[in-house]
């Protein structure tokens, strides 16, 4: 969170997935690092995503994607187009005989032509199309840490276990 409030950047992803015609949000609010982690590693090796509401998408299934960066929380940016939304349609109402309605609910998908389309810093194939030394590089990322921690405690061990016995003698 801290990184978001820094940069003041905001991550929106935005997919259509096979057999179905509407767009939808999978996450909003993503800073580049949850972004990475959550939808862009996944993604490049075609492995499924696990979104806020504990549903799955397979990554595999994305037909068309679209990654939007803007200043504004999500919440923030829909209430930033609703008022512009309401003006708009009190000025068309004061200019005619016809009565606008304007549109009564916003959701997380309309911020999808808002903010910077910076899809193409993250994206550059369809899904699980990463080349060897991209899978090789996620994989470091995904397992390094780990084997690094295992590394390191087993280090600590064997220099306790080394001065316990020279202690001894």
């Amino acid at each position: 969170m801290a990184s978001q409030e820094r940069s003041g950047r905001y991550h929106h992803v935005f997919v259509t997935t096979k057999g179905a015609e509407q767009k939808q949000a999978l996450f909003v609010d993503l800073t580049v690092s949850e972004l990475k982690t959550r939808f862009v590693r996944p993604y490049r090796q075609g492995k499924a995503v696990l979104l806020d509401d504990g549903s799955v998408v397979e990554t595999r299934d994305i037909r068309w994607s679209r990654i939007r960066a803007t200043q504004d929380r999500a919440e923030e940016a829909l209430a930033k187009l609703e008022e512009a939304s309401h003006r708009h349609t009190q000025e068309l109402n004061r200019s005619g005989n016809v009565l606008f309605m304007g549109r009564f609910s916003w959701s997380n998908v309309d911020l999808i032509e808002e903010g910077e389309n910076v899809t193409a810093r993250y994206i550059t194939s369809p899904p699980g199309e990463a080349g060897v030394y991209r899978h090789l590089g996620s994989w470091l990322a995904d397992n390094l840490g780990k084997a690094l921690i295992t590394f390191l405690g087993a280090l600590a061990l064997t220099v306790a276990l080394t001065w316990l016995g020279l202690k001894k003698g």
